[in-house]
């Protein structure tokens, strides 16, 4: 889903610097990178859930787990190979 997003940032943006060609282009160029860190921000505090709260519950219980990700199980074990 990440992927997606900063892909569609990227191409918004060089959609963006053909309607305001008078912002420099390193605007545009970077926009993308700190957009997808506040995106990052948000998903990894409990922000997510004080804005998925405000809305109703069979929207916002939906929302809150698309967005909410969990870690692999074997997350912090060491691998042995067997």
């Amino acid at each position: 889903m990440g992927a997606y997003l900063f892909g569609g940032l990227k191409s918004l943006a060089s959609t963006l610097q053909r309607v305001w060609p008078q912002v420099p282009t390193q605007v545009f160029q970077v926009a993308p990178f700190a957009l997808m860190l506040l995106a990052l921000l948000l998903v990894s505090s409990d922000l997510l859930d004080r804005l998925t709260a405000l809305l109703p519950p069979r929207i916002g219980r939906p929302l809150r787990n698309a967005l909410r990700g969990s870690p692999p199980a074997a997350l912090g074990t060491a691998f042995v190979k067997e």
